[in-house]
């Protein structure tokens, strides 16, 4: 439990430092036919939250989204400024509004699926998350993305299975990161798994020994035996774990706030 407290603190540094990028790597607005004013409000929106001025581009993306409630990247990249400022609620409203007008405009676009997952992995639901990854894996959708993309995505997939304790899919999806597109993060993220898989091989299997006779002829419940002590030891070891995985994440956080998400 501690060792996921941290992680979801360490992935959602990683949002707050990196998401934001999806969009604005990208050069097409896909919708050539919409008015030079609105295209110019939504730059302005977008220069601010690439200078990291978050609250001021959620303020113009916001009114570009009012005037003009058909453009694709104005949702886009509004959902994208609130999954930087951690408000996945919102976030997951303006990326679904957006991938709404792709289906219904028919815009040649893929990465949406990496953002939108990765909201919703941000907000805990992880069906969802996991769903909108799969639908960014497919076909279709691949031919659309570069090779960075799908590295990363690739990724993130491989991350939500890490942190469900999938320990075998994570190691699925990491392995392909690193056999097609030469992750290197991917190959830190399999020590992870590694380290993990072998914590959990050690942990002693429970025998059925109880009830126990004592020396003195006595029988104890091993279930209930000691309890005032059980509070303490259970403590202990939970710490002692959360202590262990913080190190693991600290010592890999640098480069994984600069790589783990696609953009």
């Amino acid at each position: 439990m501690i060792f996921k407290t941290y992680f979801l603190i360490f992935l959602s540094i990683v949002a707050q430092l990196v998401i934001c990028n999806v969009a604005m790597s990208q050069d097409k607005l896909f919708q050539p036919e919409l008015e030079k004013k609105y295209v110019q409000h939504f730059e302005q929106g977008r220069e601010l939250l690439r200078n990291g001025k978050i609250a001021e581009s959620i303020e113009q993306l916001s009114s570009v989204v009012k005037e003009s409630p058909n453009f694709y990247m104005a949702h886009y990249d509004l959902g994208l400024a609130y999954l930087r400022n951690k408000e996945y609620i919102e976030a997951i409203k303006y990326l679904s509004e957006a991938l709404n007008i792709k289906d219904k405009e028919k815009i040649a676009a893929a990465t949406i699926y990496n953002s939108i997952g990765w909201a919703y992995f941000m907000e805990g639901d992880y069906k969802t998350a996991e769903s909108y990854y799969l639908l960014g894996l497919q076909q279709d959708n691949q031919a659309l993305l570069s090779n960075q993309s799908k590295k990363k995505l690739l990724n993130n997939i491989g991350l939500l299975y890490l942190y469900q304790g999938n320990y075998e899919l994570a190691e699925t999806y990491f392995s392909k990161a690193i056999e097609q597109y030469g992750s290197s993060l991917a190959s830190k993220y399999l020590n992870m798994v590694s380290a993990l898989q072998e914590q959990a091989d050690k942990a002693p299997e429970r025998e059925n020994i109880n009830p126990v006779t004592t020396l003195l002829g006595n029988t104890i419940n091993l279930e209930t035996y000691n309890n005032e002590n059980a509070g303490f030891w259970k403590a202990f070891w939970i710490i002692l774990g959360g202590l262990w995985g913080f190190w693991i994440i600290s010592s890999m956080l640098k480069e994984m706030i600069e790589k783990a998400v696609d953009n």
